[in-house]
């Protein structure tokens, strides 16, 4: 009887269902190399996982991910043997096998797999090239939970940005620099702000 608005609500149902289909790909397995010592140091000597949710809770933010920690990389190796993991992270202090053989064993067992490079300074980063053999980032570690955060949200952006923006029309934003320090600090803050503009948005009834 309206043809019109019969097109409007299937426009309306279509876009809905589309919408649904943003940020399909979720990191919800991490695979961390570190000993007891630097487990210790990343979370304050508290549990890593809480210190985790509760940056999510703060954020408003669902389905913080799971974390496995290995205190060396071969065990991470045998463990990615059995297991499928969203994203590997490795402490530059675990020193039971070189940091490019153990990217590129990575990359052979898990194709596509990102391996992250954690450090607590400069000095720590020097004689690795990141990138080039294995190892897709470097970031250091200041104390700032909120870092961990970033980095999950870094790879997930990364995998759903071609499908959201051409899908649902998601805006991009596209940081370039190359200083590992510069961008260690400045992620967490970045990623935290647009958070909480996003949810200034909601609030007023901005769809």
């Amino acid at each position: 009887m309206y043809p019109e608005l019969e097109r409007l609500v299937e426009s309306f149902d279509t876009h809905s269902e589309e919408l649904q289909t943003l940020q399909r790909h979720k990191v919800r397995n991490i695979l961390l190399v570190a000993s007891l010592y630097d487990s210790f140091t990343l979370s304050e000597g508290k549990h890593l996982s809480e210190l985790i949710y509760g940056a999510y809770h703060n954020l408003s933010l669902s389905t913080p991910p799971h974390i496995t920690r290995v205190s060396t990389r071969a065990k991470a190796l045998r463990l990615l043997e059995d297991l499928r993991f969203d994203l590997v992270i490795t402490m530059a202090q675990v020193a039971d096998m070189p940091l490019a053989a153990f990217g590129q064993a990575v990359a052979a067992m898990q194709s596509g797999v990102p391996v992250f490079l954690m450090a607590y300074n400069e000095r720590e980063l020097e004689g690795h090239l990141i990138g080039a053999k294995g190892i897709d980032r470097a970031f250091i570690w200041r104390g700032d939970v909120r870092l961990l955060l970033s980095i999950i949200k870094l790879v997930e952006d990364q995998r759903n940005v071609g499908h959201d923006s051409r899908v649902g029309g998601v805006r991009t934003l596209i940081l370039v620099e190359d200083s590992v320090p510069f961008y260690s600090s400045y992620l967490p803050m970045l990623f935290a702000e647009i958070v909480k503009q996003s949810e200034a948005l909601i609030a007023e009834g901005v769809n």
